[in-house]
């Protein structure tokens, strides 16, 4: 298994958020990525998050190439890349996945959105064909480890969502009625809006590129939706903007900010960054980004504790089942050879393949 499985991972504990950035790509750019990696390895998943950018693959070729694999994959000279990724070989990539999708590695320790983006990463896998039977079972199994976490302990319960540590962050500002644009239309962008539709004391505008997901999504806090190409008019009648948007490019720039007097807070969840970082340098704006709320937690240690438990079986389980599926073809071959013997003989050696095949079955157990 160790020379099979392999995890490289970027993250927010390994690289600044300007060396994520590079490495940034949309759904687009993650299917034609995985496309690139099918004739090279037997199977392939990219997970892609606001935090974090993992590559999983089964494949004979040596571990080390996979750095350069990959850094040609996201057009980034091996030099920048390599220094800012860890490798986890055979069970530490087991490990390392049902870590994350418990939640226990994200920015926000316990977070819950990481489950969805797991279960993202192993649908689209699925649908381009890079997935086979080791990351078929190992995904489905970090899946269950993240719903066991958040059902079992109490990491549902205390865990904050980014949505949640903005009004927290500025909790002054949203205590009052604003005029406030959420910028996108996906998963967290929903949940800033159904988080706004609280106390529905907030006028709301959702902006997007996709018109009529903002329509809807606007309709659940009573708010308006406009198109992207509005984006510099609202601006200068807004207090807040919530950027959440999966866009490659920074869609709020300083020049739309000239001429605008009335103070602005900047809320940019966006991985690459939606806002540009220059808009800090005006004396009405208060710009916090995706770093500043990575050690924020209400995670217990005990709540850990029992999700590390957990992480523990569906391990042992995941390698039981793998160590088995190893064995296999060589059981059904001591089989085949008994079924090819006459009668006689069959019965003399049955009993040397029975001890054989419990020894083999106890071996992979082990």
């Amino acid at each position: 298994m160790k020379e099979k499985l392999v995890c490289l991972e970027v993250s927010h504990k390994t690289a600044p958020l300007a060396v994520r950035e590079r490495i940034a790509m949309d759904r687009d750019a993650l299917v034609d990525r995985l496309a690139v990696l099918r004739p090279v390895c037997s199977e392939c998943v990219i997970l892609k998050t606001c935090g974090r950018f993992e590559l999983y693959v089964v494949s004979n070729e040596p571990c080390g190439r996979w750095f350069r694999y990959w850094a040609d994959l996201v057009d980034v000279p091996v030099a920048l890349f390599e220094p800012y990724c860890r490798e986890f070989r055979g069970e530490a990539a087991v490990d390392h996945l049902f870590h994350v999708a418990a939640g226990l590695e994200s920015p926000i320790l316990g977070e819950d959105q990481i489950l969805g983006q797991v279960r993202d990463a192993f649908l689209v896998a699925n649908e381009v064909g890079t997935v086979g039977p080791i990351l078929s079972s190992l995904f489905r199994g970090a899946i269950h480890v993240g719903k066991r976490a958040r059902h079992e302990t109490a990491i549902g319960r205390t865990a904050r969502s980014y949505a949640e540590l903005a009004f927290e962050s500025f909790k002054d500002a949203f205590s009052q009625s604003r005029k406030v644009i959420v910028l996108g239309s996906g998963t967290l962008a929903r949940e800033v809006v159904l988080n706004l539709a609280k106390d529905g004391k907030h006028d709301l505008t959702v902006v997007s590129r996709h018109v009529r997901r903002a329509e809807v999504l606007a309709s659940k806090a009573n708010g308006q939706a406009r198109s992207l190409d509005e984006l510099a008019t609202v601006i200068g009648e807004s207090d807040i903007l919530i950027a959440c948007t999966s866009s490659s490019r920074c869609l709020v720039k300083a020049s739309m900010l000239r001429g605008v007097r009335r103070p602005l807070i900047f809320i940019d969840f966006g991985m690459p960054r939606n806002v540009d970082p220059d808009v800090a340098s005006f004396s009405n704006v208060q710009l916090r980004s995706l770093e500043q709320f990575v050690s924020y937690s209400h995670v217990t240690d005990e709540a850990i504790g029992a999700a590390l438990h957990i992480i523990e079986g569906e391990r042992s389980r995941f390698l039981q089942w793998l160590a088995a599926r190893r064995v296999a073809p060589l059981i059904a071959e001591l089989r085949s050879l008994v079924d090819g013997l006459d009668a006689d003989a069959a019965r003399c050696m049955k009993r040397v393949v029975h001890d054989s095949i419990r020894r083999l079955r106890e071996g992979a157990a082990a």
